[in-house]
């Protein structure tokens, strides 16, 4: 193999490992602003059920 190829084939891997970490992270952020929208809900509901309105500080 020359050396062209091989530098080649190592730029390719790259662009997949980055392509890969970039669909993780977005898949990451995802799923902590949903986490994120659910804590918010359970905390108004909670307040709501002992009487407290946390809708103001949840931006709910």
């Amino acid at each position: 193999m020359n050396p062209d190829d091989e530098q080649n084939t190592r730029i390719r891997t790259l662009e997949q490992q980055f392509n890969q970490l970039s669909s993780d992270v977005a898949a990451l952020t995802a799923q902590i602003t949903t986490l994120s929208n659910i804590g918010k809900a359970i905390a108004v509901l909670a307040g709501a059920a002992i009487g407290i309105d946390f809708s103001q500080m949840a931006g709910a």
